[in-house]
């Protein structure tokens, strides 16, 4: 899918660029989602374990797979080639660890292992740092 002009009623972020998700929505690879019907960006929700989520028609999405799917990774790397992210053992990183930064610039595709490994890191970092 091609970059498409911004929406007349956003005001864009440095470097933000839009991309359709569906026929009546747009995201941008800030993470950001708008409505064409409404003409606004729409609110995401959270799940239980924190990630945002939109409702596109009766389904839900999460942001950061959607923008990694249409803009790749920090490294460009996209999900076009890849049918399953679990059933390929990878994930989605956020890179700061905060899930509510679905910026690309702070995903990163990486095995399911190294996500694991990088959220213990930064958990040991944090407690050292609180020492």
């Amino acid at each position: 899918m091609s970059e498409i002009k911004k929406p007349k009623s956003v005001k864009n972020k440095k470097g933000e660029v839009w991309k359709f998700i569906g026929t009546k929505h747009l995201i941008s690879n800030y993470g950001r989602c708008y409505s064409l019907s409404h003409k606004k960006i729409i609110k995401q929700f959270k799940n239980n374990s924190g990630y945002y989520r939109i409702k596109i028609g009766t389904k839900w999405h999460f942001t950061h797979i959607k923008v990694v799917e249409l803009f790749g990774d920090i490294n460009g790397v996209n999900l076009a080639h890849i049918d399953s992210l679990v059933g390929n053992g990878l994930s989605i990183d956020h890179i700061d660890r905060k899930k509510r930064n679905n910026k690309q610039s702070n995903l990163e595709i990486v095995t399911h292992q190294e996500n694991c490994q990088r959220k213990f890191k930064k958990n040991d970092d944090d407690k050292i740092s609180n020492q």
